[in-house]
């Protein structure tokens, strides 16, 4: 019954963690074709993007083993984690035909390699080397298998045919992103905006412009609804209200109790930049760990209470699907502004002021959504608070070091 009952949580887990979007909608594409395909290939080559385990906040501990779980629980969290891992443009190679348990052991084995791509593209997870004694699907994989004199053949012309294997992949991306862009081009509806996906915060259903954007015309092809989205912005005109008397309130009490919130997220972060081959500006560490620890402390927060509990005690769909969706955007956009400046950059109209302006939003966003927990929820008071006083302290750095953010004009949403 314990099982069962954690695999129900580990699940709903999951559905939470695919509400956000993947690590590529935050660095965006050049619509320039062979600038894209050199960032892509700069990305395979350099086996480059952000570990699933840190993106994700599950640990390879936290997979049951195969042996304490029944056919149908090693079935369920077989596809779920696949579901996960897709919606993260990470495609693990599993053969159709493998059984789930295959399939399971294979992912809890890899789970600490699996990465999300920092580009928007499929990054593929060969789990076979070649070797049949080491293969995860002995019977069902059609890579390994060959014989020992293939192999001896294979080796000695490696430089040869690695080359040519280097080139005919290559081939093979350019022809698939070659159709991505012939798509993009041909689709119908309007003039597309250059540039919109790059400061946007992904939420194309509440987007009044998802239909002169080209990655949502590529991709989804979210329609707006026009009645949802007059709603939704009159829910949060309201919260915006309400926030400015909670707001001093927040400042008051981070006052009282001398709330250090660089002190309070010390070691807190996930560190994946500390880990990953990105120009990253080293000073900014302490202000990345805050939205670090802002985005691990939410996932603890959800898997401790449970979805369907908080929806029901907080009973306000608009504030939790807030908080929910900015929980990952404010770290990935603040990884982006937090980048090195490079010198001949215009003071205003540069990246990592329209990467801070997109995080600052997300913020105050989030930040309308506690403001209302905190004076209607009880029971959630000082949670909210504490997840209050994190976003603004995080306001106060990125504002600080930001200072002409909101002047940078966004493509589309602030052009007349």
């Amino acid at each position: 019954m314990k099982m069962k009952h954690y695999i129900r949580q580990f699940m709903e887990d999951m559905e939470v963690l695919m509400r956000q979007p993947p690590p590529s909608s935050t660095f965006g594409a050049s619509e320039d074709y062979m600038v894209y395909m050199n960032d892509v290939r700069e990305q395979l080559l350099g086996d480059k993007g952000i570990l699933i385990q840190n993106l994700s906040g599950i640990s390879r501990e936290q997979l049951p083993s195969i042996e304490l779980l029944s056919d149908d629980e090693v079935s369920l969290l077989a596809s779920g984690l696949v579901k996960l891992l897709y919606h993260f443009n990470c495609y693990p190679d599993i053969p159709h035909e493998a059984p789930d348990s295959m399939a399971y052991n294979a992912l809890r084995n890899h789970w600490e390699h699996l990465k999300a791509p920092l580009m928007d593209f499929e990054l593929h997870y060969e789990f076979c080397d070649g070797l049949t004694e080491q293969c995860p699907f002995p019977g069902y994989c059609s890579w390994c298998g060959e014989s020992d004199n293939e192999s001896a053949m294979s080796a000695e012309s490696s430089e040869e045919e690695g080359t040519s294997s280097e080139q005919g992949n290559e081939i093979e991306i350019e022809i698939s992103l070659g159709e991505h862009l012939v798509r993009i081009r041909t689709i119908p509806g309007g003039t597309f905006i250059s540039g919109i996906h790059n400061y946007c915060d992904r939420w194309c259903e509440f987007c009044a412009l998802a239909n002169r954007c080209t990655v949502n015309a590529a991709g989804d092809k979210v329609e707006p609804d026009k009645e949802k989205l007059e709603i939704r912005q009159e829910g949060m005109k309201e919260l915006e209200q309400q926030f400015r008397g909670v707001e001093r309130k927040i400042k008051k009490e981070m006052q009282r109790l001398n709330v250090d919130v660089f002190e309070l997220s010390k070691n807190e972060g996930f560190s994946i930049l500390d880990k990953e081959d990105i120009v990253f500006n080293p000073d900014a560490r302490d202000v990345m760990t805050i939205a670090e620890h802002y985005t691990k402390s939410i996932h603890e927060w959800v898997k401790r209470e449970g979805v369907e509990s908080l929806n029901e005690e907080i009973n306000n769909s608009l504030v939790f699907s807030n908080i929910m969706w900015y929980s990952t955007i404010i770290a990935t956009k603040m990884y982006r502004s937090l980048m090195r400046e490079f010198e001949d950059e215009d003071s205003v109209q540069n990246d990592l002021n329209g990467s801070a302006k997109v995080a600052l939003h997300g913020i105050r966003q989030s930040l309308y959504g506690w403001g209302w927990i905190i004076e209607r929820c009880p029971g959630q008071k000082d949670t909210a608070m504490f997840h209050a006083m994190l976003l603004t302290g995080m306001r106060s750095a990125m504002e600080e070091r930001f200072p002409r953010a909101e002047e940078f004009i966004r493509p589309g949403f602030d052009e007349e």
